[in-house]
């Protein structure tokens, strides 16, 4: 092989050694153009370290007692951090934030009642109570056949309802104004009154649909 020959061969393997090596800069400029930035994120870091730690002491935190206290507790935190990113929370989040308008109304009732309860003089803690008293007697319920043909039956038609609301209406009348009291003479003259007539002929036929029931 002539020394020409030689050379230039040597020219063409010192070429692709440059081409190789310039491929894997290439490859490595992402890596220092990160570094680069790298000054910039740790005094971003902290900055906000330091608005923290400020903070804390404006709220009277120790900030490092309160970081030894929150040490012990990461291994436990780590996993709801994890469960907080899934995707299934994060759905669970869209579709509240989907809903904002309806999750504001629901707190303005909620807000509503309070006013409400406030304005009757009625504790809020007692009536909770008395919630879960009743919420556990209607699960002890829930399926049995007697509280399926109950919530079936007739009473919760609208004219059943309607008439309730009359019974109801006329009872609370009555209590207002009670009647005087009534002789033998004054019972058959308070029959022979339309109103009361009707009263007396409902509750005749009531009785006797009531007695068919009972079997």
């Amino acid at each position: 092989m002539s020394a020409d020959a030689e050379l230039a061969q040597a020219l063409n393997g010192l070429s692709a050694r440059l081409d190789r090596l310039e491929k894997k800069m290439d490859a490595l400029a992402p890596i220092a153009a990160f570094g680069q930035k790298l000054p910039q994120i740790a005094d971003a870091g902290a900055t906000m370290a330091q608005m923290v730690y400020d903070a804390a002491l404006e709220a009277g935190v120790d900030p490092m007692q309160a970081a030894e206290q929150a040490i012990p507790a990461l291994p436990k935190a780590i996993p709801l951090a994890v469960k907080a990113i899934a995707p299934e929370t994060l759905a669970l989040l869209t579709r509240l934030s989907d809903r904002t308008s309806d999750l504001a109304l629901a707190l303005d009732a909620l807000d509503a009642l309070d006013q409400r309860l406030a304005a009757a003089g009625i504790d809020k803690n007692a009536l909770s109570s008395k919630g879960v008293d009743v919420a556990v007697r209607m699960a002890a319920t829930a399926g049995t056949p007697e509280l399926t043909a109950l919530v079936q039956a007739k009473p919760f038609e609208r004219e059943a309802l309607d008439l309730t609301r009359k019974a109801g209406e006329a009872l609370l009348d009555a209590r207002k104004s009670p009647p005087t009291p009534l002789g033998f003479f004054g019972l058959l003259k308070a029959v022979g009154e339309p109103d009361v007539a009707k009263t007396l002929a409902l509750g005749i036929q009531f009785a006797r649909n009531f007695g068919k029931s009972l079997g």
